[in-house]
């Protein structure tokens, strides 16, 4: 199974944040997956709480918000190739 969070740069919540998957065949251990899944467009927009849902022709749409510079929040999608 694969897995969806969203992390920092850094191990203290500074930097860029952007989401990340990692895979685990027994849902206790998991192994992060190397590269980013989704980037945001600055440092000042972080992406947050990614889901997943799967579509009829076996890809998936990933629903994700984005925090705004004014604190509100934008829902956005992604479509996995």
């Amino acid at each position: 199974m694969c897995w969806f969070f969203t992390s920092f740069d850094s191990e203290f919540g500074v930097g860029e944040q952007y989401v990340m998957s990692a895979s685990s065949s027994d849902g206790v251990t998991f192994t992060v997956d190397s590269g980013k899944r989704l980037e945001p467009v600055s440092e000042i927009n972080p992406l947050l709480d990614p889901d997943i849902m799967p579509l009829s022709d076996g890809s998936f749409r990933m629903y994700y918000s984005e925090m705004q510079n004014d604190d509100s929040i934008r829902i956005l999608s992604a479509i996995s190739g």
